[in-house]
């Protein structure tokens, strides 16, 4: 994959089959590898429920620094805490994301404002437009930060 500069869409998720696609933290490095190199074409990839959790998180954000490709990125049920979902957040003004799912997680309501805080603070530099953030750990629906919510053609949903 490192020296494909043909595939635009990779989806690693659990499939049709029901089968667990078990990447673990190991195969989000790998990953990363792939979206750290220059000549990247791929635009979307789903690795939802591969198991990343917070170190695969992590290193996803670091392929992800710099990525002018990647448009739509899937990482929900993951088991991704406040730990991997801040290492995303911290990421977003260097990408080209559009779309960021990151529901069925354990991220809770310091790493989904950690999230939408990204978004607030630098709305000419993020490009995320869409959001998914349902079902994570925090006691109940989400409340979206209205300042996110008032960016021009955000969609977030809870």
């Amino acid at each position: 994959l490192a020296g494909n500069n043909t595939l635009t869409e990779l989806d690693l998720s659990m499939g049709v089959t029901q089968a667990r696609n078990h990447l673990g933290p190991r195969g989000g490095t790998v990953i990363a590898s792939v979206l750290g190199s220059k000549t990247s074409v791929l635009s979307v990839l789903n690795v939802s429920s591969t198991g990343l959790g917070d170190l695969g998180a992590k290193s996803l954000a670091e392929g992800l620094h710099g990525n002018m490709a990647l448009t739509h990125l899937n990482i929900s049920d993951n088991d991704i805490t406040y730990a991997g979902c801040e290492a995303i957040a911290n990421v977003l003004q260097h990408t080209q994301l559009v779309i960021l799912e990151i529901e069925r997680n354990r991220v809770s309501y310091r790493g989904i404002n950690c999230v939408m805080g990204a978004l607030a603070a630098n709305p000419k530099k993020v490009h995320v437009s869409q959001l998914s953030i349902g079902f994570n750990d925090g006691g109940g629906k989400v409340q979206p930060d209205k300042k996110v919510l008032k960016l021009p053609n955000m969609l977030a949903a809870c």
